[in-house]
């Protein structure tokens, strides 16, 4: 893992090479996680808002299928996000660079230079403006990489928006004692073009064997007006 100081240099862009392939217009996710993706997979110029209690560990995982397959990857203002976490979501530690703490006026700058240089961002967001998030989205489509969101607000337009909720501990016996070892989460997908469709999805979060499972997915309504109140939430929420 390489903690990078706020200046990313020429260096570290040539090391991580193009953010995209000509070939590669995907970039892949776990099993698990495939049916919150439409298609499976995220397009590249994607942005992406989780939000809810586990968010962080959602958003490390869906990183983790495009560690493994090569991709750089760059996390950005978590302070508290220490290789231990990462490499047990499965994102490889020789391919990651992390810069703990960014200050606020230097923030866009920051993530638009990871963005050039690699195929997969996760940033913990300050208070930003709509428009910087606009221009970091739209830098995000032009270079080809995916950006997700998570540990704070995100107040531009994001193509896929993950809204967790009634998380549940499993592992401890009826008398309080074992440890906990796996947690149930709703997910609440939606967001525009090809996730304009609302769905809801219940995952391991992780599962007994540390992965990350779908249990079953599910439509978040019966009616249309309850969809598009789920919609809202999901709009407001990120």
């Amino acid at each position: 893992m390489t903690l990078a100081r706020p200046a990313v240099s020429l260096e570290l862009r040539r090391a991580a090479g193009p953010a995209t392939l000509a070939h590669q217009r995907t970039v892949p996710v776990t099993a698990g996680l495939a049916s919150l993706v439409p298609g499976g997979t995220l397009t590249r110029g994607t942005t992406v808002t989780v939000r809810g209690a586990g968010a962080t560990s959602l958003a490390v995982a869906l990183g983790a299928a495009a560690s493994a397959t090569g991709s750089w990857c760059a996390v950005v203002g978590w302070s508290d996000l220490d290789a231990a976490v990462l490499d047990e979501m499965g994102i490889a530690l020789d391919r990651v660079v992390v810069v703990p703490t960014v200050p606020p006026a230097s923030w866009a700058t920051v993530v638009g230079a990871f963005v050039d240089a690699v195929d997969f961002v996760l940033v913990a967001p300050p208070r930003v403006s709509a428009s910087v998030a606009c221009r970091v989205g739209i830098r995000v489509r032009e270079r080809g990489a995916v950006l997700v969101s998570a540990g704070g607000p995100w107040p531009g337009p994001a193509d896929l928006r993950l809204e967790l909720d009634g998380a549940t501990w499993e592992g401890l016996s009826e008398g309080g004692t074992g440890r906990l070892r796996a947690r149930r989460v709703w997910v609440t997908a939606g967001g525009r073009g090809a996730a304009a469709a609302v769905r809801r999805h219940e995952l391991w979060l992780p599962a007994l064997d540390g992965q990350v499972q779908t249990i079953a997915p599910a439509s978040v309504a019966d009616d249309g007006a309850d969809d598009d109140g789920a919609a809202e939430a999901l709009a407001s929420a990120g």
